[in-house]
């Protein structure tokens, strides 16, 4: 370009001609794009191993190891803390999530090393050379200025690195606590914890946002149709079920691919080979065979496979003539719900590629339609094959490759596990920068990076302006040109540093938003969404997709912002001085954006493939952690789950490199096109030598130059905003989950507002006294009924013990006292009020519940016991003293505690992290600590930390499930003590109802209620029902204590 400016400031005096200058313009910059796109396509490949290397690495260490926090990761936890410092611990499942997705990332984003260094190396030099040929001895100036501020980068960079490893300390106990409470969700759920759950997971939130922000500063309506604009990519060899209320446009797009529909616009591409079974089933006048085999060759295993499929041997059975019986015109000897079936059947004997299904399960009832769900759906007659399936059952949703929810002939929803749907990008950066905190810092980022960008170009204008006076006018001024481009520059650096400030506090505020809602939403839904979500799934979008919203969002959008409007600013400068080029630019800009969308549609969808992939190595490690002494126990097993999760790894593995990949094929097509274009304004340039200024000539050139840099830097920018953009969606998917419980669902109830204060008033409940009237129990509202009209009632005081063969419906009793379960029927009062009229939540925090299995969380007893920190350390420490003796649980009450420089009180001068069984063993007090499940706790210990807990709750209800199944005889004994004490001790209006295997333990309670199939059976206390010789008897001969049990009734008459 110097040589082509050289030409054309003196076009007499060259002695080469120009086309010479504008073929290496073309080559230079071709050859460059080329190398440097074949050394990310190889450095991709080895980065991809790495990750794929290193994960596994983490999973043997952690499948060998046998003290995970002290072994593996002690290196990690002890990076960043200061010493005696106190801080929350975290859990191996956190911590590997985090080092999987965040770490092992950090990790290989280091591969470009060797480039930039060798790259500003050869760059420096060259550049400098140039400057001082063109300029001399003042080029020296600059290059020495240069020199002198380059330790300042350097001491940013420490600071940054310092910063960084904090961050990712926070983020490391952040995934921990989480991966910790989700995990015990029930527990939480019980107690009513949530609310502490989310201040404690917010704490350190904000913990880590403070890391961020100092890392980031440092860095016309239509004629109606059935159907309109649709656009739905359907997952191959895939699940896809469409939803939507009646009248959405279901059929009418099942019916558009049949192609039975008037299509006016668009396009639908499908293969011919397709499979369909209509809502109303269309049968021929032939035998149930013929029917299924629609002419097709008969396959006899295959059949066989599809009628038990489908059901139907049990309705063979009831034909004399099994499947030869005539179904008569239209199917008429047989009901709805076999006519569906035979014609779903005909579908699966198809051998089509794509099957079309119209809401088969309606003619079905629940169980019908769970086996037909599980033999054809899941099992594998439609492996491989493209299933779009009409239906209104809820639950299927879940389980799809791809859902879509239609409304009104539009699509309303689309939601993929493994799908390649589009989401509107506009909407979506719409609806991110609503989450800014204010309107203003949407509007004032957006008019920073407008003005920026103008100041930008105006500052290579005026240089281009300077260049062509100089020389030219007598009167030349050079203080004035310096003067009005040191303005020009302080301009730009001003509007610069403006925008970035507005993108990043406004990306800063919708990450710290979101992350609340995020949390928030998934402790107030229901346990019955946790069945269909895995866990993993969800540490999942904490940890990899919220880095992404934390890190890359803000960022991204203010790239694709700022590339946008220098682009179209550049483009006008290059145009105002060769109008020419207005064409060539055009046309560039086009193909670069259809390129960009080519390239967007793919990435979009291995955006979502890599981490759909990614969810299930999660879930291996947090299983494969929970059930480690198992899986070693076995020989060869190590190695099998070794295999399970190499075969994973290799499927994140592709996704990962095709993700890198993507990026590779629009960069060299748009440096192609770019390359030409700048061509294509040199020659326009030459042509026009002599009649236009070499300074405007220069800036048009160099403006022209970048405009493919600027190209790709937009379309790779909008792309990886749209790419980051899931991420930001499939959190936000989550966040809008619906919870257990809406805010106004208790504000009228009659002509009565029902908040939790005047539907009851706050010193209720003031006693235990539970009463089921006519009380029918489903867990699903379309599932069978689990109990049965039960009526019962438990005066305040009474010790009540509920037992029953496995299944009966003990354990529904108990949790239909806490509402997880559906009351379809009849009503339950507690203390006088029907505990459906007010919020489950003040329910919870009236009674208390003692699972079978202890639920601990890494900290210490005192936040075990009391998460929210509202119960006096007396009640506490009280509680501690009346359990003491029990499994070898003994507390120590040390006052000795010494105060550290922070303020801190520590028990004898250590901060106690260890928390070891020695530490243990001489004695547990309030600051004991909690290892993650209580895992330097026996479970004799655990249970009684839990029975802790619900005494020091001092509820007028006490429920225990089982508690004590596990436990030996003596213990059981020594808890049943303490609450025969507790009762005695705090009046007669506290109930306890017990759920127990043990006849011992509840042998000397007030009452008994016997349970088989969901009804009760027998009510009395335990000697009028052994009198009565009925179940309660039966079960007293099988319990193999016989003659110990009467001893024991006869004791207590």
């Amino acid at each position: 370009m110097y040589k082509l400016l050289g030409y054309l400031s003196n076009p007499e005096g060259s002695s080469i001609r120009p086309w010479l200058w504008l073929i290496l313009l073309f080559v230079g910059p071709l050859s460059r794009s080329v190398g440097f796109q074949q050394y990310i396509f190889t450095s991709t490949r080895v980065v991809v191993r790495i990750k794929a290397a290193l994960t596994q690495e983490l999973y043997y260490k952690a499948m060998n190891s046998m003290e995970l926090d002290d072994e593996v990761f002690a290196e990690i936890s002890s990076t960043g803390k200061e010493k005696g410092s106190k801080q929350q611990g975290t859990t191996s499942t956190g911590r590997l999530a985090n080092l999987m997705s965040a770490d092992v990332d950090a990790v290989t984003r280091g591969r470009d090393i060797i480039l930039v260094v060798c790259g500003i190396s050869a760059g420096s030099i060259v550049s400098m050379i140039g400057l001082y040929k063109l300029m001399g001895w003042p080029a020296l100036v600059g290059i020495i200025t240069m020199i002198a501020l380059s330790p300042f980068p350097v001491l940013i960079a420490r600071h940054m690195v310092g910063t960084q490893r904090e961050m990712k300390r926070i983020q490391d106990s952040r995934i921990s606590v989480i991966s910790e409470y989700l995990a015990s969700i029930r527990a939480i759920k019980y107690f009513a914890w949530e609310e502490a759950i989310i201040k404690r997971v917010n704490e350190i939130r904000f913990g880590e946002q403070r890391k961020i922000w100092g890392l980031n500063i440092l860095r016309s309506k239509k004629a109606s149709f059935a159907l309109k604009d649709v656009s739905i990519d359907f997952v191959e060899g895939g699940l896809n079920v469409v939803m939507g209320q009646s009248g959405s446009g279901k059929s009418t797009l099942l019916m558009s691919i049949l192609g039975e529909t008037i299509l006016e616009e668009g396009l639908i591409t499908c293969p011919k080979d397709i499979a369909y079974a209509s809502q109303s089933p269309w049968l021929q006048n032939e035998t149930i065979r013929d029917n299924i085999l629609f002419n097709s060759p008969f396959e006899q295993v295959r059949y066989d496979r599809v009628i038990n499929a489908c059901g139907l041997p049990i309705d063979f059975n009831e034909f004399p003539e099994r499947d030869e019986t005539e179904v008569g015109e239209n199917g008429a000897s047989l009901s709805g719900g076999q006519k569906s079936r035979v014609a779903l059947a005909r579908a699966l004997y198809s051998k089509a590629s794509v099957i079309l299904l119209d809401d088969v399960f309606s003619a079905l009832d629940s169980k019908t339609s769970a086996l037909l769900w599980k033999e054809a759906f899941c099992g594998d007659l439609l492996k491989g094959r493209t299933v779009v399936l009409v239906t209104q059952l809820p639950w299927i949703g879940p389980q799809a490759d791809l859902t879509v929810l239609l409304e009104n002939g539009l699509v309303k929803e689309a939601q993929q596990n493994l799908g390649v749907g589009k989401l509107p990008v506009f909407s979506v950066v719409y609806q991110y920068m609503r989450l800014f905190g204010n309107p203003l810092y949407a509007i004032l980022a957006i008019g920073m990076s407008v003005l920026s960008t103008a100041s930008f170009v105006g500052t290579g204008l005026w240089i281009a302006v300077w260049v062509d006076a100089y020389g030219k006018d007598d009167a030349y001024d050079i203080a004035f040109y310096l003067g009005i481009y040191a303005a020009w520059s302080l301009t730009d650096i001003m509007f610069s540093g403006l925008a970035y400030m507005a993108y990043e506090n406004g990306g800063w505020y919708a990450a710290r938003t979101l992350h609340t809602t995020f949390i928030k939403s998934v402790m107030s839904v229901s346990l019955s969404w946790y069945k269909t979500t895995p866990v993993g799934r969800i540490v999942n979008r904490f940890s990899r997709d919220m880095e992404s919203v934390d890190t890359q969002l803000a960022g991204m959008l203010r790239m694709s912002i700022e590339m946008l409007t220098r682009l179209c600013f550049q483009i006008v400068a290059v145009g105002s001085v060769l109008p020419v080029f207005m064409l060539p630019a055009a046309v560039c800009c086009a193909a670069g954006i259809v390129a960009g969308e080519m390239y967007t549609r793919t990435a979009v969808a291995i955006k979502r493939l890599v981490s759909s992939s990614q969810s299930p190595l999660f879930a291996q490690f947090a299983d494969s952690l929970a059930g480690l002494p198992v899986i070693r126990a076995r020989t060869n097993m190590p190695r099998i789950f070794g295999d399970q999760l190499a075969d994973k790894i290799r499927v994140f593995e592709r996704a990962s490199e095709a993700q890198f990949n993507c990026n590779r094929w629009v960069a060299l097509k748009v440096d192609m096109m770019t390359t030409l274009v700048t061509v294509a304004a040199g020659a326009i340039a030459v042509s026009k030598a002599g009649t236009i200024a070499a300074g405007l000539v220069g800036f048009s050139l160099t403006n022209a130059t970048t405009l493919s840099q600027l190209i790709i830097m937009f379309v790779r920018a909008s792309n990886e905003l749209e790419v980051e953009m899931q991420s930001f969606h499939r959190v936000r998917e989550y966040s809008a989950v619906e919870p257990e419980e809406k805010s106004d669902e208790y504000e009228k109830i009659g002509d009565h507002s029902t908040n939790a204060e005047s539907v009851v008033p706050k010193s209720w409940p003031t006693s235990g006294e539970v009463e089921f009237r006519n009380v029918t129990i489903k867990y699903d509202l379309d599932g069978p009924e689990i109990l049965k009209n039960i009526n019962l009632k438990f005066a305040a005081g009474e010790r009540v013990a509920v037992v029953g063969r496995t299944g009966s419906g003990k354990s529904t009793l108990v949790l239909s006292l806490l509402r997880f379960t559906n009351i379809v029927s009849g009503q339950i009062l507690f203390d006088g009020v029907d505990i459906t009229s007010f919020p489950r939540r003040r329910l919870r925090e009236a009674l208390t519940i003692i699972p079978q299995e202890a639920v601990l969380f890494n900290g210490d007893v005192k936040s075990n016991l009391d998460p929210a920190g509202e119960i006096p350390e007396e009640t506490i420490e009280k509680a501690l003293m009346y359990c003491s003796g029990i499994a070898s649980f003994q507390y120590h009450q040390n006052r000795e505690r010494a105060q550290n420089g922070h303020g801190q009180l520590e028990e004898n001068g250590e901060n106690g992290t260890n928390g070891s069984r020695a530490d243990i063993d001489m004695g547990i007090n309030l600051s004991t600590p909690v290892k993650p499940k209580g895992e330097n706790f026996s479970h004799g210990q655990r249970q009684v930390l839990s029975l802790c807990r619900a005494l020091v709750r001092k509820s007028k209800l006490m429920l225990l499930d089982e508690a004590t199944a596990s436990m030996d005889y003596e213990t059981d004994q020594g808890i049943q003590e303490v609450l025969r004490k507790e009762l005695n001790e705090h009046g007669r209006d506290r109930t306890l109802v017990t759920i127990a295997h043990r006849l011992k333990t509840i042998i000397d309670y007030d009452r008994v209620v016997v349970m088989s199939a969901g009804s009760v059976l027998e009510v009395g206390s335990p000697k009028e029902l052994c009198e009565a010789k009925g179940q309660f008897y039966d079960m007293m001969k099988h319990s193999g204590e016989f003659e110990d049990l009467e001893k024991l009734l006869d004791s207590k008459a």
